[in-house]
């Protein structure tokens, strides 16, 4: 079975409802790695955990783009509650992302072997880097 790596991360400048900015990153064996990156402008919802699903669902719907829905994902992420949320059950309750966070859900069963993980920010360096490009600063 193929393995593929992905990394994500979000960002939101004046959190909440500044710009967002994510992006993801997929590691497929032997391909080119792929970077992607987004923006949304400044509006009142944004929020720092929106920006963290936006990645994850922009990421998701990209995989499936690329016929990998069989492959064996692993997710990294910083995002404490999207790990938390994926791997203990943890249920969306309020927030700005509520309804992006219940449509990731809906888009990660069609995945067959999709792993959550959660990573330090420090190993995420270039997840980060790439999700805050766009905000200005």
């Amino acid at each position: 079975m193929m393995k593929v790596t992905c990394f994500t991360d979000g960002s939101c400048r004046f959190n909440p409802h500044g710009e967002m900015g994510y992006a993801y990153i997929i590691e497929i064996p032997d391909k080119p790695v792929i970077r992607h990156t987004a923006s949304e402008p400044e509006k009142y919802g944004n929020s720092s955990v929106l920006a963290e699903y936006k990645a994850l669902e922009s990421l998701l719907l990209r995989l499936i783009e690329e016929g990998l829905t069989d492959a064996e994902i692993l997710v990294n992420t910083d995002c404490n509650l999207i790990y938390r949320q994926f791997n203990h059950g943890t249920k969306p309750r309020k927030g700005f992302y509520l309804q992006t966070g219940i449509e990731v859900t809906r888009i990660a069963k069609r995945f067959r072997n999709l792993k959550i993980n959660w990573i330090s920010r420090n190993d995420n360096i270039e997840a980060d880097a790439l999700a805050s490009h766009y905000i200005k600063k």
